[in-house]
C-alpha cells in the first residue's frame, strides 16, 4: 500500500500542475513555470535519492522520494515528464488551430534532438563523477534525457503520420480509451498479483535482451488483442440493441 507506482506519481504531478496553473496569470509564465519544474525535477533527483528518507519520514511518504522502498517510480525525476508535457500543452494553446499539429510536430522533433545531444554529454560526465550510491538507470539526468528524447521522437513521428494519413485504424483510439485497463492488465501479466504469478516471478533472473523484446511484443499483442475483442463485443452489442429496438418499434 505504501510503494509508489506510476499512477500515484501521475496523480501527484497533475496536482502540482493544477496548483501552478491556479497561481499563474499568463500563458508565457505558465510555459516558463512548467519548463523550470521539469528541469528542476530532473536535476534534483540524484541529490535526493541517496538521502536516508526512511529515517525521518513516514512510510507512506518516503517511497515517493527513493527507490529503496521498492517503488518503481518516484516523484523526482519522473514528474519531469508530466511537467514537460504540460509545457508543450501551454505552448500549444497559443498556436493557431490550422498550424498547431505541424508546429507541435516540429517542436517534438527539436526537443528530441536537443535532449538526445544532452544525454550524450551528461552520460560522459555521470559515468566518471557520479556516486555509486545513486540509482543510475532511474535517478540520473542522462538516462531520463534519453527517455524524453525517445518519447518526443515518437510523438513527432505520430504527428507526421497524422498529417499525411486520411484516417487512423479504429483500434488506435480504442486503445487510447482503454489505456487504464491496458495498464492494469499489463501490470498483472508482468509483475503478478496477490492471486497470480507474473513474468517477474516466473523468470526472476532476467532474460536475454532479444527474448525480452519478444516477450514485450507478446504482452503488447495480448493486451491490444484484448482491446480489439472488447471493441468487437461492444460493436456487436450495439448492433443487437439496434435490431431489438427496430423490432420493438415495428
Amino acid at each position: 500500500f505504501f510503494v509508489a507506482d506510476a499512477l500515484q506519481i501521475i496523480s501527484l504531478s497533475l496536482l502540482v500542475i493544477l496548483i501552478i496553473a491556479l497561481f499563474t496569470k499568463s500563458r508565457k509564465t505558465l510555459l516558463r513555470s512548467y519548463t523550470l519544474a521539469a528541469v528542476f525535477a530532473l536535476a534534483i533527483a540524484p541529490v535526493l535519492e541517496p538521502i536516508a528518507w526512511e529515517k525521518f519520514l513516514h512510510p507512506a511518504i518516503y517511497p515517493y522520494l527513493t527507490f529503496r522502498a521498492g517503488s518503481f517510480f518516484t516523484f523526482f525525476p519522473f514528474s519531469a515528464f508530466l511537467f514537460a508535457g504540460a509545457a508543450f500543452g501551454a505552448a500549444a494553446i497559443a498556436l493557431p488551430v490550422e498550424t498547431r499539429a505541424r508546429e507541435l510536430t516540429k517542436g517534438f522533433a527539436k526537443a528530441s534532438a536537443v535532449t538526445l545531444v544532452l544525454f550524450a554529454l551528461f552520460f560522459v560526465v555521470q559515468s566518471r563523477y557520479v556516486s555509486s550510491d545513486v540509482d543510475y538507470w532511474r535517478s540520473l539526468p542522462a538516462v531520463n534525457l534519453m527517455r524524453f528524447g525517445i518519447v518526443t521522437l515518437i510523438a513527432s513521428g505520430v504527428g507526421y503520420l497524422s498529417m499525411h494519413m486520411v484516417g487512423f485504424p479504429r483500434i488506435l483510439p480504442a486503445i487510447g480509451k482503454s489505456s487504464l485497463t491496458v495498464y492494469v492488465v499489463h501490470l498483472v501479466i508482468v509483475y503478478g498479483s496477490p492471486v497470480s504469478a507474473g513474468l517477474a516471478q516466473m523468470i526472476p533472473g532476467g532474460v536475454h535482451p532479444v527474448v525480452a523484446v519478444l516477450l514485450a511484443a507478446a504482452v503488447m499483442s495480448l493486451v491490444f488483442g484484448m482491446v480489439y475483442g472488447m471493441e468487437a463485443y461492444r460493436a456487436r452489442k450495439r448492433k443487437l440493441a439496434e435490431v431489438s429496438f427496430g423490432e420493438v418499434a415495428k
